[in-house]
């Protein structure tokens, strides 16, 4: 029996030429798969409240930065 482990996926990251998007694929290289795409669909709604703490989080650091005066810290992609 297969122990699923978060290093069974792959990221795949394509980045594009014309904007600063990137896309993200995942990928499950395991023969049949590792079910760990299932599980993640099942439970998408708790993936999709950790990508929002996330992106809150980043924010909160972003706008923190540039209230303490450090926006010439803050790369581009983040202004």
């Amino acid at each position: 029996m297969h122990r699923n482990d978060r290093n069974d996926l792959r990221l795949l990251v394509i980045g594009h030429v014309d904007r600063e998007e990137v896309d993200a694929v995942l990928r499950d290289p395991m023969p049949g798969g590792s079910g760990l795409i299932e599980q993640m669909l099942e439970r998408f709604s708790d993936v999709l409240a950790a990508a929002a703490v996330a992106i809150v989080a980043e924010t909160l650091a972003v706008l923190s930065a540039t209230v303490r005066g450090g926006a010439e810290q803050i790369s581009p992609r983040q202004q």
